[in-house]
């Protein structure tokens, strides 16, 4: 666990950088301190097949740990490594964290971390009007890379999720003018028709939410974890 060393600087023997709900089950499971700069780490759409947010999830994790004390630096807003130790920042204050062992969860916590984006996983988000929703909600589309799989909510948004290169983002065909037009393209070779007699199907595209997947740059005492 962790432990003062001297004023502003502290030690643990293995602690978990990043609260993802994989990062906060590994560290209940584990006993393990976590370290977090407190970012936000899924988007509000993202859900359980329970339906519930993976945000409030995530929060209700942290406050679990933080009860049994493994919350550590709760005000730290920024985290650098150094050499041999991490450097944790807060408004306040600036704290060393020397460690034997760390389990990467997230690689956006480390201001300073060295890594080359290698793709982007993409949600285009759209607002449809005159569809209902439909008893299937999520569907393969059979692409390689854009717009594998629509999804529809219970309201009147769908979303589309693609996993793009810097340069395939930057295409003309992989724009959210694309997506939207592809959807429609979708919908009409699906059989998809309006609800509503007299009128026709509506789309408007809402907005593009990007996640980058990183090639990690780690010194050996830090363990990726991002994929887990």
């Amino acid at each position: 666990m962790l432990s003062c060393v001297s004023a502003g600087t502290f030690e643990c023997d293995g602690l978990v950088i990043g609260a993802t709900l994989g990062g906060l089950d590994f560290a209940r499971k584990n006993n393990l301190p976590v370290l977090t700069n407190g970012k936000v780490v899924y988007y509000d759409y993202e859900e359980t097949k329970a339906g519930r947010k993976l945000q409030d999830k995530a929060a209700n994790e942290k406050i679990y740990l933080s009860m049994r004390g493994l919350i550590i630096f709760p005000y730290c807003e920024k985290i650098f490594l150094r050499d041999e130790y991490f450097s944790i920042i807060s408004q306040t204050s600036s704290q060393k964290l020397y460690f034997n062992k760390a389990y990467l969860f997230n690689a956006d916590e480390i201001e300073n971390l060295k890594k080359t984006i290698i793709d982007y996983e993409v949600v285009d988000i759209i607002k449809r009007k005159y569809l209902s929703t439909p008893q299937q909600k999520a569907y393969e589309t059979g692409e390689e890379n854009f717009i594998t799989k629509i999804r529809f909510d219970d309201v009147n948004l769908l979303y589309t999720y693609s996993n793009l290169t810097k340069q395939q983002l930057s295409s003309y065909n992989n724009t959210e003018f694309m997506a939207k037009k592809k959807v429609s393209w979708w919908l009409k070779q699906n059989g998809y028709r309006s609800h509503v007699k007299g009128n026709y199907i509506k789309l408007h595209h809402q907005e593009r939410l990007k996640r980058p997947n990183y090639k990690l740059f780690l010194p050996d005492n830090i363990e990726d974890r991002t994929n887990g």
